[in-house]
């Protein structure tokens, strides 16, 4: 962030952060304000640090992850050109420690840039935006702080979902977005609380919790949303997050006949790159049939993780849709 090409004088560096670490002084002292907060929840954390913020624009970026270095000279210029637009949203290229990790992608978005005044009539419009991943990452996300702060209190209840959270504010609310595919954001890829894991267990248990959270952050978004046209796609996300809650309930009584619905899923969603309506397609619905019964007889000559590993390493579903 300290290497920008828009003048230092131009911006700040505000950073969250729950823990004391060596460095501290010297980022201090390169004009970095460090910000305790240890709250849980995403939501709130951002709340918190907009408090210390003087810009007007303001951009996220999670500790794991890097801007272009011309990023905020590009949004910069944005935000000033246009003074109605909210909400900024840049394209990313994802990379693991061995370098570029080329699955990761929002090549099939609209060209170049697209600059929407107003989606708040245009539901299908910004649910397909939406599943093409600009709704998605925190670290792709600009936004407008003015426009922002008045959702701080409605924000400080999100726990997860708070790059979908700002995306669909600005949709309901019928302000300007911005999407741009010029890749300013490089994501990294690694083992974390939302990345797929390779036992099918561990992933069992990250997958619950995030479900839980991520259902309750889009039951605020209904709240917002009541009564207008964008209803109807936020209570399908909803609806959505409710059938994952049932297919990752552990009770005795459902384990057995839900076990090779979950494998299913789990090749069809989280190792590959395929947006969730994709569940509901017909194609899916009939590969995901015939995965159920390999994985039923298979499953009981093999673990569930072992059978994971076996056929993830080699190939992915996604090839087959």
């Amino acid at each position: 962030m300290l290497c920008q090409t828009l003048p230092r004088d131009r911006y700040e560096v505000v950073v969250s952060k729950n823990f004391e670490f060596d460095l501290d002084s010297e980022w201090s002292d390169l004009g970095v304000k460090l910000v305790f907060f240890d709250r849980p929840g995403l939501g709130a954390r951002v709340a918190d640090a907009l408090r210390y913020c003087k810009g007007d624009v303001v951009c996220l970026l999670e500790d794991d992850d890097m801007f272009a270095a011309d990023k905020t000279r590009r949004v910069y210029d944005l935000f000033k050109k246009h003074e109605q637009l909210v909400y900024f949203h840049n394209g990313l290229k994802s990379f693991t420690n061995l370098g570029e990790h080329p699955n990761l992608s929002l090549s099939d978005g609209p060209a170049h840039r697209l600059l929407l005044e107003g989606l708040n009539d245009k539901p299908d419009l910004a649910y397909r935006l939406f599943n093409q991943g600009y709704g998605y990452h925190n670290s792709a996300i600009c936004f407008r702080k003015k426009f922002l702060l008045e959702f701080t209190e409605s924000m400080n209840n999100i726990l997860f979902a708070l790059d979908s959270y700002i995306y669909w504010v600005s949709c309901i609310t019928g302000k300007w977005l911005m999407l741009d595919l010029r890749p300013l954001t490089y994501y990294r890829v690694h083992e974390s609380l939302s990345a797929p894991s390779r036992s099918f267990y561990d992933n069992l248990e990250k997958s619950r919790y995030m479900a839980k959270g991520i259902m309750a952050d889009f039951s605020l978004l209904a709240e917002i949303a009541k009564d207008t046209p964008l209803q109807d796609p936020i209570a399908e996300q909803i609806a959505f997050w409710k059938v994952n809650n049932l297919l990752l309930d552990e009770s005795r009584r459902v384990e057995r006949a839900l076990g090779a619905i979950r494998l299913a899923k789990y090749n069809l969603l989280k190792r590959s790159t395929m947006n969730y309506r994709r569940i509901f397609s017909l194609r899916s619905v009939i590969a995901g049939s015939m995965l159920s019964l390999i994985s039923q007889s298979l499953a009981r000559q093999r673990s569930y993780e072992n059978y994971v590993k076996a056929t993830t390493g080699a190939w992915t579903i996604k090839n087959m849709l």
